[in-house]
């Protein structure tokens, strides 16, 4: 009702907490989905530890929620205030059933293994509890060089969302990169 009257969907609370946060903590996709439509900021960080709703979608191992912000533009390799990214939040916060899921998404929008404030990276986590298939899983999907490719289905998953085009070839990105459209089983996997 209030979005109906033209609310302001960037209010910030106290704590720089807006409503995606409050809609992302309830687990509620449907709103955050309604705020994102209204032009919610998805780059906005609280003012407590420079949390931004990426990383507390991480941090719950929602990836609904990733998918949806990282849909509109979220950035999948964002700091807080100790330098840590979705990734590192996801590795500490995250039961072992649902790592490999986040690791997956967030590798899927471009997401790379960096080190924090402590120079510490997520791969480091992940040995010091014994959880290697997800080391392994991250250093494959996230400690090399992205491919143009990979490039390329960040940047039409990232239209097809917030532009609502359904014909492939509207989209605004390079002529070049359209030949990767047809027939890519990793864009079809992430999907």
């Amino acid at each position: 009702m209030l979005l109906n009257a033209s609310a302001w969907v960037d209010v910030q609370e106290s704590w720089g907490r807006t409503p995606v946060f409050l809609a992302i903590e309830k687990r509620n996709i449907d709103i955050v989905t309604l705020l994102l439509q209204r032009k919610a900021n998805v780059h906005i960080a609280d003012s407590i530890k420079g949390h931004t709703s990426l990383i507390l979608a991480a941090s719950q191992g929602d990836t609904g929620c990733m998918r949806l912000l990282l849909d509109y533009s979220a950035d999948p390799n964002c700091q807080d205030i100790f330098g840590q990214t979705p990734l590192h939040h996801v590795v500490n916060e995250t039961t072992d059933d649902n790592t490999e899921k986040c690791i997956r998404q967030l590798a899927a929008y471009g997401a790379v293994c960096s080190r924090d404030n402590k120079d510490r990276s997520p791969v480091d986590i992940l040995l010091d509890k014994n959880r290697f298939s997800d080391a392994e899983t991250m250093i494959q999907l996230t400690c090399k060089p992205r491919t143009l490719r990979s490039i390329c289905w960040v940047k039409v998953r990232q239209n097809l969302q917030t532009q609502k085009i359904l014909d492939l070839r509207e989209l605004k990105i390079p002529k070049c990169l359209i030949r990767f459209i047809e027939d890519d089983l990793a864009f079809l996997e992430t999907n």
